[in-house]
């Protein structure tokens, strides 16, 4: 080889190191993966960016296996990427370009596509494989991400109720949901036509008043037009089955980029049970319609939310008087003369499901106040939920009803004034004896007048007779009072003291009255009013001595027991628990075989005599009390009955206070009014024992005068209550406007009109009921003034 040779020759060489420095230079340059493996999958080479794309430096990388750089398994879709792999290394020509998982050095995954080039050798032989990488993986998420999200909203739209199909603009359906098939009366997928011509093959379309809709007014084809619509229903029917049913659908247009009407979206729901419900809701209604306006009670609805009267029948016009127009222009508050909060609180416990029940006050167009009866309930009207009333007119009902409670009441009245009758003569009797007893004293004391300690002595028996003569009033009087129905806390052994007491004055000595309280028993409270248990106690009694004809044993008796639920009849009102057990037992006549039931009737006697109302009156007092009453007894062997009064929870009575000696004295000034001039005198001479410095005055207007005159020269006025001119009530009232603080005390030997309740109601301080005692007088005058009754 000459030097020209060479020459040449280092001159080719120089150029194509040129070469080969340009084409390393570019493939290191290049923004793509670029990387050589051999047949047996070794790298060869790999260019930076394709190091950096895998993170890996050149001595990590070169000479080792290709799958260093792409998993096993292709997540995504499964692929087995090693036979892939290999596979392009067999037949090059196949995979030009492939797009495959691969994996970094610090384990991402990453998307590339390839384009693979092979190389052979001189003998056209594989040798290497070339292959240039493009990283797609932003795109491959954000593909991967739309696949995701059109999984979820195929998994939303084929979960729905609803049937959604989509069109392309030619009308072909391109997709439908799994309601679709349903909503259509298919049996299943496969059955699906997906051309909207094709259906009216299958499908007749009908307005809902049964006009046939043709196919270019379907909603698709009404879609692919431009329009736009919801909750259009129509009435479908399949030709092939005969099957009807009712729909509404909802349907518009998408459009393409260029904003040309591309396909069509429609949604569609089966209403045919809404439609029939609607309908039954409907014909209810005008059921409803009918029988509100032509029943013959008053009915209203009204909306709670404002009090208005919605809607009026025609028995409401007749019965208010106005018209229909006046009526549902009028709040119900206008009729109503109930307070607005109590009839709200009724609507509430309406809308609660508590009550349904009221009795209100009305007022028609008279003026006239009518009471009614309403039922209520909520009903609901086109949409609308409304108070549902019947009213009926109860005024004649109430009225009839008071009436015959005052009828009772006079009757009952009555009757305790035939045992008073029944009582007279025994009362008259034990009089005429306390009287014999005071007389036949003051004259004794009258002859041993030099003798103090006789003289004292008749003296105390003359007091003793006059306080029996006292208590006896008292009860009669106690006994005979209209019943004021009010109840209070009792000591049920006092009364039944007190009515032993006044039975013993009246009955012959030839009947033996005994009682037995039980200890326990006689602290024991019930919750009663004195005079009804006084009246059962009395009216039990006197049936026992009629029917032992003024001759034999009176039993009376109390004790503590526990009543359990078997022990209790069906029809009474007793619960279990701790009762008074009080009995009444006689030894007379007993009762009739047959009459056992009958004897508690109204009405009932055996005695021509009687009103029959005795033992009425006892079951019903015993009923208001939640108590019972039993009998037991047989012709000819007597007659027991059994009270049981409930016990009230925790209450005994104290044990009674010691009798304080002496009388207190003072020295204030008291005006004494009392029409009575023996009874001031003796008042007067009382607190003027006592100290105390005492203005007398018998006329109630003349003591008026003296008290404007000098109102604060008096600590006290005591004063009688029945008087002519001013009344102790008005006389207390008439001071109190001059010296509200004044202290007073009224005195009464018998008035319907104060009580020792009622006093306080006008300002007195105290109430005494003559005859007084003077440790009565002195100690209460004494408490008044102390403040002790204030």
């Amino acid at each position: 080889m000459n030097d020209e040779s060479v020459s040449q020759l280092k001159e080719e060489n120089s150029k194509l190191q040129k070469e080969l420095n340009f084409t390393r230079e570019l493939l290191e340059s290049a923004n793509s993966i670029i990387i050589r493996w051999d047949k047996d999958r070794i790298i060869r080479y790999i260019n930076s960016f394709g190091l950096r794309f895998f993170g890996y430096t050149a001595d990590e990388l070169l000479g080792r296996q290709v799958m260093t750089i792409v998993p096993d398994v292709e997540k995504s879709t499964g692929r087995y990427l090693d036979q892939l792999v290999a596979d392009i290394t067999k037949n090059p020509s196949q995979y030009v370009s492939v797009s495959s998982e691969n994996i970094t050095k610090d384990g991402r995954t990453v998307w590339v596509t390839w384009t693979n080039k092979e190389i052979l050798d001189d003998e056209g032989n594989l040798e290497e494989i070339l292959a240039i990488g493009n990283d797609i993986t932003a795109l491959k998420e954000a593909e991967l991400e739309r696949q995701r999200y059109q999984d979820k909203v195929d998994e939303i739209l084929e979960g729905m109720v609803d049937a959604v199909f989509v069109s392309d603009n030619t009308g072909k359906l391109i997709y439908l949901n799994e309601a679709f098939a349903g909503f259509h009366r298919f049996k299943n997928k496969d059955a699906y036509t997906f051309h909207l011509a094709e259906y009216s093959k299958i499908l007749q379309v009908y307005q809902m008043d049964m006009t046939p809709v043709p196919l270019s007014q379907w909603p698709i084809s009404r879609a692919l037009r431009g329009e736009s619509e919801a909750n259009v229903e129509y009435i479908l029917s399949r030709k092939d089955t005969g099957e009807t049913w009712i729909g509404t659908y909802s349907f518009a247009p998408y459009f393409d980029r260029q904003g040309n009407i591309a396909g069509a979206v429609a949604v569609a729901r089966d209403i045919t049970v809404e439609k029939k419900a609607e309908e039954n809701l409907r014909e209810s209604e005008e059921r409803f319609k009918k029988m509100f306006q032509n029943n013959s009670a008053v009915m209203f609805l009204v909306d709670p939310d404002n009090g208005l009267i919605v809607d009026a029948n025609l028995a409401a016009e007749r019965f208010y008087g106005y018209s229909h127009e006046e009526l549902i222009a009028t709040n119900i508050n206008q009729i109503n003369m109930e307070s607005p909060d109590i009839i709200v609180k009724a609507w509430q416990s309406v809308y609660q499901g508590q009550e349904n029940h009221f009795i209100f006050p009305h007022r028609i167009v008279s003026g006239e106040v009518r009471t009614v009866e309403v039922y209520s309930t909520t009903i609901q009207v086109q949409k609308r939920v409304l108070l549902f009333s019947i009213i009926h007119d109860i005024t004649d009902r109430v009225k009839a009803e008071a009436d015959r409670r005052d009828l009772e009441h006079q009757l009952q009245q009555k009757y305790k004034m035939e045992a008073i009758g029944v009582l007279a003569g025994g009362m008259a009797h034990n009089f005429n004896n306390n009287l014999s007893v005071i007389l036949g004293n003051l004259e004794l004391a009258q002859i041993k007048r030099y003798d103090p300690v006789k003289v004292n002595e008749f003296i105390d028996r003359a007091k003793t007779a006059v306080l029996r003569s006292r208590d006896l009033i008292k009860q009669i009087m106690t006994y005979s009072r209209k019943d004021d129905q009010c109840s209070e806390r009792l000591q049920l052994s006092e009364t039944i003291a007190e009515v032993i007491d006044m039975v013993k004055s009246t009955i012959p000595s030839s009947v033996c009255l005994q009682q037995n309280l039980s200890p326990e028993s006689i602290p024991v409270y019930i919750q009663a009013n004195a005079s009804q248990v006084q009246e059962v106690l009395l009216n039990l009694c006197n049936n026992a001595v009629h029917a032992m004809e003024d001759q034999g044993s009176l039993t009376v008796s109390l004790e503590t027991v526990e009543l359990q639920q078997q022990q209790i009849s069906a029809h009474s009102l007793c619960q279990p628990g701790c009762y008074l057990h009080l009995s009444v037992k006689d030894t007379g006549c007993g009762i009739v075989p047959g009459l056992e039931g009958k004897i508690f009737d109204p009405f009932f006697t055996t005695k021509e005599t009687h009103t029959g109302m005795g033992l009425a009156t006892v079951q019903g007092v015993m009923e208001k009390l939640k108590g019972m009453i039993t009998v037991e007894g047989h012709n000819g062997q007597g007659a027991t009955f059994h009270l049981y009064f409930p016990v009230c929870e925790g209450a005994t009575a104290d044990e009674p206070m010691l009798n304080v000696t002496g009388l207190p004295s003072g020295d204030e000034r008291i005006l004494l009014v009392d029409d009575d001039e023996m009874v001031a005198t003796m008042s007067h001479t009382m607190l003027t024992e006592m100290g105390y410095q005492v203005s007398v005055m018998t006329d109630s207007q003349e003591a008026l005068k003296l008290f404007a005159a000098n109102a604060d020269g008096f600590q006290l006025v005591l004063t009688d209550q029945t008087m002519p001119g001013l009344t102790g009530r008005e006389l207390i009232l008439e001071m109190k406007k001059i010296r509200p603080d004044i202290r007073t005390i009224v005195c009464t030997g018998y008035s319907n009109k104060v009580d020792e309740n009622g006093v306080k109601n006008f300002g007195a301080d105290a109430f005494l009921m003559k005859p007084l005692t003077m440790p009565e007088l002195i100690q209460t005058v004494r408490r008044v003034l102390d403040g002790v009754c204030c």
